[in-house]
């Protein structure tokens, strides 16, 4: 017996020790885990918030660049609409300077006229005779003239759209243009025709219409008008400098 409580006595402060010995590795092993957790929710908090900040710096790039698109986009429209106000006050500077030389070149044969009506009359003054012969002349230049005005009317009234040689070439991605153009003509009287491009054809850079006399010059405002109405470019009227009769009428339309 005293064999065994001698060996019971010597085990068990060593079996205390191992335990003591084991839990403390045990808590060694828990604190240097619990340490890794903390480290690694320290780090993922920290690779949170550097998400979250390159996801601000990308919507702001994002916003910025989108911006810049706009700015752009509006700044080439306002580009567009200067030129399109531009090609129209070159256009009424050019009937202007027109209608200028027109009524320069009258006031010239007015005055022309007076003064050779002051010769006649001081020459008639001076030799009686002349007066019958001077009369039936004056009556002939009276029929001459009424002659003349009476042709004028006659060419402003037949400018309609129903007697314009109309030409219409078409530069467009959208389906049924073509005929939504022909339908619209046709109400007011235009027979367009849509003439193949040759190739060595320039096409204007806008849906631009041209006409090449000046009694034409009304019936082309009309094609402007319903074209501005179906196409979604403005429509530009333009004088045409090509030898084509007076009725010839010839429009560019850039839908793309």
């Amino acid at each position: 017996m005293s064999n065994s409580n001698a060996k019971n006595e010597l085990y068990f402060p060593l079996i205390i020790a191992i335990t003591a010995l084991v839990l403390s590795i045990i808590s060694g092993v828990v604190n240097y885990r619990q340490n890794n957790l903390a480290s690694l929710e320290s780090s993922l908090r920290d690779t949170r918030d550097q998400l979250q900040l390159a996801k601000s710096d990308i919507a702001n790039i994002k916003m910025t660049t989108v911006q810049k698109l706009v700015d752009a986009e509006i700044a080439f429209k306002n580009q567009e609409r200067l030129e399109d106000e531009k090609n129209e006050l070159r256009m009424d500077l050019s009937d202007a300077h027109e209608r200028i030389a027109e009524l320069e070149t009258q006031i010239r044969r007015m005055d022309q006229a007076l003064e050779n009506k002051k010769r006649s009359a001081t020459k008639l003054k001076n030799n009686p005779e002349k007066n019958k012969k001077a009369s039936k002349a004056k009556a002939g230049k009276s029929k001459v003239v009424a002659t003349a005005s009476s042709n004028n009317k006659a060419a402003n009234t037949s400018a309609k759209p129903e007697s314009a040689d109309l030409d219409i070439y078409i530069v467009s991605t959208t389906e049924g243009l073509q005929q939504q153009i022909n339908d619209r003509l046709s109400k007011h009287g235009f027979a367009a025709k849509f003439p193949d491009k040759r190739e060595s054809m320039n096409m204007a850079n806008t849906t631009t219409v041209f006409y090449y006399h000046n009694s034409y010059k009304q019936v082309a405002r009309q094609l402007v008008k319903d074209l501005n109405d179906i196409t979604t470019n403005k429509v530009i009227l333009r004088k045409g400098a090509s030898p084509f009769s007076n009725n010839k009428i010839v429009a560019h339309v850039i839908e793309k």
